[in-house]
C-alpha cells in the first residue's frame, strides 16, 4: 500500500488508515483482531483509536465498556508482536466517566497512562486532542503534550475537530512559549461535506505543513451506494441521520456518477469514492472502518482502482453540487 509522510513528522503512514470506533461496539474482540490482521496483511500501518471508543455506542450489540477499542488493539499487539510495524494513534479529551475529563494538563497526563495500559505499549506514535475545549487554555494543553513527548510516552501529537482559527491560535501559543505545535489535524471530510475543511482548515494546516487525516470519508455509509430511493433503508446506527442529511437529489446524483465510473472498472462505489481521496495530495491518510475483515478487504482494494483526470474532475463537479 502507498505510504505518505505525515506532515513534518518522520512517520510514514499508509494512505488508508484503519478507524477502530467499531471495536467493542459493532465488533467483538475476535472480529476486531481479524480486521487488524486483514489491515496489516494488506500493507496498512496507521491504526487510529481513542480512549472513549466504544463508550459512544452503548446500544450496539457488541458493546463492552469504555476503552474497549484500545483494549482489543492491545491484546492483538500482545499476541502478534507487531508493535514496531504499525503507527499507533489514539485520542484524549472526551468524557470518560472518570475524574479526569477534558484537555487540562492533569487530564492528559492521567489519560495517557490509562491508554498505554489498555494498548499494552510504552509509547504512542500519535497522541491527539479529540476535540477542541475552551475549558482549559491552549497553553496548558499544548504544554502537556510537549511534556509527554519529552518523557518519551508519545512520539508526536496532533488535534482533531479543531477549527481553522483555533489551529492558528494554537500555533501562536506554541511560538509564544517556545513549544512544539500540533503536527497533525484530523477532520471529517467527504464528498458530501468538503467546504469546511477545504476553505477553513486546509489553509491553516498547509501553512503549518501539518499532516492531514480524514475521517467519515464514506459519509456514514451513504457513499457506498447502499442508500437508494427505491430500496429499503439499511439497518444501521446512523441511518436516520444519513437519510435526513444526505438523501437528496444532488447527493443521489453524486452516487450515480460514482456508480457510472465504478461499473466499467468492476469496482464498488465505496472503492471509487476512496480512490478519489487517494488522488487528493493534501491528504496524508484516509481512515476507514469496518464491521468485518471481509468488508475491510473490499474497501482496501480502493488502493488499486485507477482514476483518470477526467473521472476525478467528474466526481469533483458532482460533489460540489452537494455542499450545504
Amino acid at each position: 500500500m502507498k505510504t505518505n509522510i505525515l506532515g513534518q513528522t518522520n512517520l510514514s503512514v499508509s494512505c488508508i488508515g484503519l478507524g477502530t470506533m467499531n471495536f467493542g461496539a459493532l465488533c467483538d474482540e475476535r472480529e476486531s483482531h481479524r480486521i487488524l490482521n486483514a489491515f496489516t496483511s494488506a500493507g496498512g500501518n496507521l491504526i487510529d483509536t481513542a480512549n472513549v471508543y466504544s463508550l459512544q455506542m452503548k446500544e450496539s450489540p457488541h458493546f463492552h465498556s469504555r476503552g474497549s477499542s484500545e483494549q482489543f488493539i492491545g491484546s492483538w499487539l500482545k499476541v502478534t508482536k507487531k508493535r514496531n510495524q504499525i503507527i499507533l494513534a489514539t485520542k484524549v479529551g472526551m468524557e470518560m466517566n472518570d475524574a479526569y475529563p477534558g484537555l487540562s494538563g492533569k487530564a492528559i497526563k492521567f489519560q495517557v497512562e490509562q491508554s498505554l495500559k489498555r494498548l499494552q505499549t510504552d509509547y504512542i506514535d500519535l497522541y491527539q486532542a479529540h476535540c477542541d475545549s475552551t475549558s482549559e487554555s491552549l497553553f496548558e494543553t499544548v504544554q502537556a503534550f510537549n511534556d509527554l513527548k519529552k518523557e518519551g510516552k508519545i512520539r508526536h501529537f496532533g488535534c482533531s475537530n479543531y477549527s481553522g482559527s483555533r489551529l492558528a491560535e494554537s500555533f501562536q501559543v506554541a511560538r509564544d512559549h517556545n513549544l512544539l505545535p500540533y503536527s497533525t489535524t484530523q477532520s471529517a471530510y467527504s464528498l458530501l461535506r468538503r467546504i469546511h475543511v477545504e476553505q477553513e482548515i486546509l489553509p491553516s494546516a498547509q501553512k503549518a505543513q501539518m499532516g492531514i487525516i480524514a475521517y467519515k470519508a464514506l459519509g456514514g455509509g451513504f457513499l457506498t451506494g447502499k442508500y437508494r430511493p427505491d430500496s429499503p433503508i439499511p439497518d444501521s446506527p446512523n441511518s436516520d441521520v444519513i437519510v435526513r442529511r444526505a438523501f437528496n437529489e444532488p447527493s443521489l446524483k453524486l452516487v450515480k456518477t460514482l456508480e457510472q465510473i465504478a461499473t466499467p472498472k468492476e469496482a464498488s462505489v465505496a472503492q471509487v469514492t476512496l480512490a478519489w481521496y487517494l488522488n487528493q495530495s493534501f491528504l496524508s491518510s484516509v481512515l476507514v472502518g469496518a464491521r468485518s475483515a471481509e468488508q475491510l478487504e473490499q474497501l482496501l482494494k480502493a488502493n488499486t482502482v485507477p482514476l483518470s483526470q477526467v473521472e476525478i474532475e467528474r466526481i469533483d463537479i458532482a460533489s460540489k453540487l452537494c455542499q450545504p
